[in-house]
């Protein structure tokens, strides 16, 4: 019996290859929206492919399924590493000239919030250089500290950038408007933004899922700006990884934990240079990775009921989510988490299916399968396709088949394991988003979110 659970356990090492991977999507989108706004994005698409290839191949492990690697804390040299680079993104982040896009005011206070974390990754040093061994009142106030830094942050973006001039802002904006007045949010006579992801900027509704206009209107109420929704989720995120990494499953084992390590998935999130430029744009996908995490820290507690609510929570999320109802398997539900998680994602939707059914159809499923047009200046190989050879994307995008074929291997040859499922959904959100028409920056974000919750579920298991 002990062989088997030794056997199903990820090696540590495959938790620093996944924060390397979360990292360096961290890198290319600083080269693309940052510092070097677009003469770096074509090598940024190799980064790109070189990272869904490290990430197959962690898979490929998985699923061949060899004998597991003896477990080890990083060396002290590689810790030290690690604190190295998260102290680069804070000064990368420091001497972003785009900071923020839409802010007309400088960020003087997010500079000094970066000051401080630089600060408080030194910390760390102590510990890892000389062995020191940290209190775990210690412990657990510096990564608060790193949580309320990263709060201060956030609520001054909203104050530097009150009014961001980009339509997912004003998107959620005027649909939880028009939610608290009572108006169906599918509706173009109530909900009307140019979407200026399309030539023309012609006017649509609302095009997603109702559960972030739910949260944006809760938001919205509470603060006065949906974004305030946004930064809980991301905090939520973050935290959710820390307790993950913290040891998802009770142990008698008494093998030494390093805090950077467990606090790295977390900080990667937090200090990586553009996410405050995630956040001033008030991208939805901050609320997928929330419910994931969730989800996920649930299930490793023993609270497989709500751990299916916070799964259909992401189910009904976006539309691309459905790509997680196959891999769900993986996390071994039984008859009644399966209604619970369907039931969840189901209940969320009922008032609109019944409100107006063929509105809600045509702006979160019609526009979003058939009206969008390729990007042109999407991040990804397919673009890079169309730009330089004229070669047409095909109505089946090769992404799509891509990650029907990523799970599909998951489900017959991977173990039913929290770490199976947070890589095979990795794998196969990576290898849709990357080979779509539509690979922008808050998918880029998606995806180093779902690589840095695969390490922090590697990093808990070690236990």
């Amino acid at each position: 019996m002990t062989e088997a659970l030794e056997s199903n356990r990820p090696p540590l090492a495959e938790a620093g290859v996944l924060l390397g991977v979360a990292y360096v999507i961290g890198l290319l989108m600083l080269m693309t929206a940052g510092i070097y706004d677009g003469p770096l994005a074509e090598p940024s698409i190799l980064l790109a492919v070189l990272c869904l290839g490290t990430v197959c191949a962690i898979m490929a492990r998985i699923v061949l399924r060899p004998r597991a690697t003896p477990f080890a804390i990083p060396s002290p040299s590689a810790l030290a590493l690690l604190a190295i680079a998260l102290g680069a993104f804070t000064i990368a982040t420091f001497a972003d000239a785009r900071l923020l896009i839409h802010g007309p005011n400088p960020a003087r206070f997010i500079h000094v919030v970066e000051i401080v974390q630089f600060g408080l990754l030194a910390t760390y040093l102590p510990g890892i250089v000389h062995g020191r061994r940290e209190t775990s009142t210690w412990i657990r106030l510096r990564f608060a500290c790193f949580a309320l830094l990263f709060l201060a942050g956030g609520v001054s973006v909203m104050h530097l950038s009150p009014r961001p001039e980009v339509d997912v802002w004003q998107m959620h904006t005027e649909a939880a408007r028009a939610m608290l007045r009572g108006e169906n949010i599918y509706d173009l006579a109530n909900v009307h933004v140019p979407d200026q992801g399309r030539s023309g900027h012609p006017l649509v509704a609302f095009p997603y899922p109702p559960i972030p206009c739910y949260l944006s209107a809760v938001a919205y109420v509470l603060g006065g700006d949906v974004r305030w929704g946004v930064l809980a989720a991301m905090l939520t995120f973050g935290i959710a990884m820390r307790l993950i990494a913290a040891g998802v499953r009770a142990s008698t084992s008494k093998l030494p934990a390093s805090a950077l390590l467990e606090d790295a998935p977390a900080l990667v999130w937090w200090l990586t240079p553009k996410a405050f430029f995630f956040l001033e744009i008030s991208f939805n996908d901050a609320y997928s990775l929330a419910f994931a995490s969730l989800a996920i820290f649930a299930h490793a507690r023993g609270r497989r009921f709500l751990s299916a609510f916070f799964l259909g929570l992401l189910l009904g999320s976006k539309q691309t989510m459905i790509l997680f109802l196959p891999l769900a398997v993986l996390l071994g539900y039984g008859i009644g988490h399966w209604a619970v998680f369907l039931g969840t994602a189901a209940a969320t939707v009922l008032p609109f299916v019944l409100w107006d059914f063929s509105a809600l159809k045509h702006s979160a499923i019609d526009l979003f399968l058939y009206t969008a047009k390729p990007r042109l200046n999407a991040l990804s190989p397919m673009a890079w396709l169309t730009r330089h050879f004229g070669i047409v994307q095909t109505a089946v995008p090769p992404g799509l088949v891509l990650a029907t074929g990523t799970t599909l291997i998951a489900l017959i040859r991977a173990p039913r394991t929290l770490y199976a499922f947070a890589v095979a959904s990795t794998a196969s959100c990576f290898c849709f988003y990357l080979f779509n028409r539509f690979m922008v920056i808050n998918y880029y974000f998606f995806i180093m979110g779902l690589a840095l919750l695969a390490a922090a579920v590697a990093i808990g298991e070690r236990r």
